[in-house]
């Protein structure tokens, strides 16, 4: 095949999505981590659905796989909003207003995915086959504390004198940064060199010892925080560069991780040869691909420690 493959997306949800991102995602003041991602979150889902349309429309395909991350993030951070009620052992008494503010936030982002899925399937031909899979589900996390620290981009790149030098994917426990193009380095010295040397000099003052490790990789600079078992109050450590000094607090947020993975998800499927109202009861993530096999007619996979799932498939 030659030439360049084009995707068109549907016009009038493309825009639709993208006045909801430039009202939302840019405009909206917000207080917080969760609520730039709350916001961004209700975007990406819509766009991933205009996305996936225009996709499957443009390319001629037999199977199409596509996954909806934003359910994990919010259902880790926010957990502790949606079930309350069984974090009073362990997390003392939860503020009124946040639990005003956040306690619908997992049920949305559920909202929100099953809103973009009901755009693809409406949007398919209504031969289409559909399964919804996850790997794994999520509950209250049990232990007393499990805290996430995330590193804070903006403020992150002005400390380390690399604010617009750089592109960094989500600054999380571990990012990959890259020079813009265009972007002045000291003569004799790599982009990618500097920009490591930058963090790897960022130390703990009360620990005396690196923030980050750094690792400069074909794709960029891979940024690695130090993630102690119990780190020290955000109010009363520092980050050192040089003579600069700052307060870990400005630079870092720390959010509860109050859900947790849980062994049982979920399996859905939909379409021709599917025995309506079944309960498929208890399964692995090994017994998918079998039975995704046998449904589409492809070769049963030798390599695989799974089953055809019993009761899922109709005979006719």
């Amino acid at each position: 095949m030659t030439g360049v493959q084009t995707c068109a997306l549907p016009i009038w949800l493309t825009l639709n999505t993208f006045a909801a991102y430039f009202k939302y995602a840019i405009f909206m003041p917000y207080d917080n981590y969760m609520d730039v991602y709350h916001s961004k979150s209700w975007f990406q889902s819509k766009f991933d659905a205009d996305m996936l349309v225009g996709m499957i429309r443009n390319y001629k395909t037999d199977l199409v796989a596509f996954a909806w991350y934003n359910l994990d993030p919010a259902s880790h951070y926010m957990w502790i909003y949606h079930e309350p009620e069984k974090f009073g052992h362990a997390r003392g008494v939860i503020e009124p207003e946040l639990l005003k503010k956040y306690g619908n936030f997992i049920n949305d982002e559920y909202i929100w995915a099953d809103r973009s899925l009901e755009v693809v399937m409406k949007r398919l031909p209504p031969t289409s086959r559909f399964a919804i899979v996850s790997d794994h589900g999520f509950g209250f996390d049990k232990r007393p504390m499990n805290m996430l620290y995330v590193v804070r981009k903006d403020p992150m790149l002005k400390f380390a004198g690399l604010e617009g030098k750089v592109t960094a994917n989500v600054m999380g426990e571990e990012f990959i940064l890259k020079p813009v193009e265009g972007a002045e380095f000291p003569d004799g010295v790599a982009a990618d060199e500097y920009i490591a040397g930058k963090f790897t000099d960022i130390t703990i003052r009360e620990l005396d010892r690196p923030f980050f490790t750094v690792d400069v990789l074909p794709v960029g600079v891979r940024v690695t925080r130090y993630s102690p078992n119990k780190l020290v109050d955000l109010s009363e450590t520092n980050l050192v560069l040089g003579k600069k000094t700052t307060m870990l607090k400005n630079v870092i947020m720390a959010v509860y991780a109050s859900g947790v993975h849980y062994e049982k998800g979920i399996i859905i499927l939909s379409g021709e040869h599917i025995n309506p109202g079944v309960d498929l009861g208890d399964n692995t993530m090994a017994d998918f691909a079998p039975t995704l096999s046998v449904w589409l007619g492809l070769p049963f996979p030798v390599d695989t420690d799974g089953y055809v799932i019993e009761g899922a498939l109709s005979k006719e």
